[in-house]
């Protein structure tokens, strides 16, 4: 059984034009680990450093909303649990997803883009969480 795949350019091996399928799954498990740790500790650090404005802003929202004095009462007793379940939650999810999208870049094309990807998802992550305060 011939194990050679082509036309997969990975920088990391040359750039060249056929490389094995042991290789590639290399680079997959390669990128699930820079994945998963790039958006596990990207994610939940960028959600550690937002948590404190978001919850003042979701306070300030609710208590300026027009919602019944008790929805407001009882979200208010909510959003504190909410708040300490971010991180820990963010950052778990960032690593899961991190290592699953760096797993199939890695393999399809190359570390290099693995790696960058997870870089590019911290970045809109963090973008998200700038507009939700915004807006």
């Amino acid at each position: 059984m011939n194990m050679t795949i082509t036309s997969h350019p990975s920088p990391a091996f040359g750039g060249a034009s056929t490389i094995s399928r042991s290789a590639r799954l290399a680079e997959g498990a390669a990128g699930a680990i820079v994945g998963g740790l790039v958006d596990g500790v990207g994610i939940g650090g960028a959600t550690l450093i937002r948590t404190p404005q978001l919850v003042a802003k979701a306070y300030s929202d609710l208590w300026t909303s027009e919602k019944t004095l008790a929805y407001k009462t009882t979200t208010s007793l909510i959003i504190p649990a909410v708040a300490l379940l971010a991180t820990p939650l963010a950052t778990a999810v960032g690593l899961a997803v991190g290592a699953y999208q760096g797993a199939r870049e890695g393999y399809a094309n190359g570390l290099p883009v693995a790696a960058q990807r997870s870089v590019d998802m911290v970045v809109s992550y963090d973008q998200f969480l700038q507009d939700t305060l915004k807006g």
